[in-house]
């Protein structure tokens, strides 16, 4: 199966299509990842790896077993699926998520993961973060992003994030475009959830995060943005971070 997956995603990249195999098959894929690492080659298990980035799906500490350097080697391959262009999509990832994961993409580099552990540190952080349906849902969402609040290693790398994309969070903005603010997407979820975050901790890091975006001279759809990031911090005014639970492992 994972021969078969590999196979059908290296000719819809060929041909420049979308895969015909896994919008059928990835729920009798994902239970079987934990049997890759000791099934296939090195090489095999990069590929495979790779795909599994491109549809945005995330091995978790059972699955890697002792294969992390794998994973990020696959990312930093599939970093050359992040550059957008015509057709398909080549990636479901953007460039906000891969920084926060892995610390680097293709155009720029802000940090590095020690080890695995890193890595499922920021994945629990992204899946939170990716796990909200409206932005309402995000302002009454604190309990379960408290813990991202008062990490100060989660804090760092988000406002990393924000940092190197100058808060540009949706990847197709083109600032060259005539209608660059009219097609801008704003309300991408896991960047206000990240922001809202921001909002929730403690830490100064965190603060001047979110007043370097307030502060922001050339943001599109700023009107609108502002309104949202306000509606945030009316929600985080009367909620902060503890200094408890720090130290969580991560799955």
């Amino acid at each position: 199966m994972f021969r078969t997956f590999v196979e059908s995603e290296d000719r819809a990249i060929a041909n420049g299509i979308e895969s015909d195999w896994y919008p059928g098959n990835w729920h009798r894929l994902r239970p079987e990842l934990r049997k890759a690492p000791p099934l296939l080659s090195r090489d095999m298990l990069e590929q495979l790896y790779i795909h599994l980035l491109r549809h945005d799906v995330l091995p978790n500490r059972a699955e890697l077993q002792d294969t992390y350097p794998v994973l990020e080697r696959a990312y930093g391959i599939h970093t050359r699926y992040m550059v957008h262009r015509a057709g398909p999509p080549m990636t479901l990832m953007t460039r906000f998520e891969g920084l926060l994961l892995f610390g680097f993409d293709h155009r720029t580099i802000i940090s590095a993961n020690v080890d695995i552990d890193d890595y499922l540190r920021y994945r629990a952080a992204w899946l939170q973060f990716d796990s909200y349906e409206h932005i309402p849902g995000i302002a009454e969402g604190t309990r379960g992003l408290l813990p991202y609040a008062q990490d100060p290693q989660v804090i760092g790398r988000i406002c990393q994030v924000m940092g190197a994309l100058k808060f540009i969070h949706d990847d197709r903005y083109d600032p060259a475009s005539p209608y660059r603010d009219e097609h801008y997407a704003y309300t991408r979820l896991p960047f206000w959830a990240a922001m809202f975050t921001l909002l929730l901790s403690p830490l100064r890091q965190a603060r001047d995060t979110t007043n370097a975006f307030q502060a922001a001279p050339r943001l599109p759809r700023r009107r609108e943005q502002m309104e949202i990031l306000e509606r945030l911090k009316s929600a985080a005014a009367s909620v902060r971070a503890g200094p408890d639970r720090l130290g969580e492992r991560w799955h």
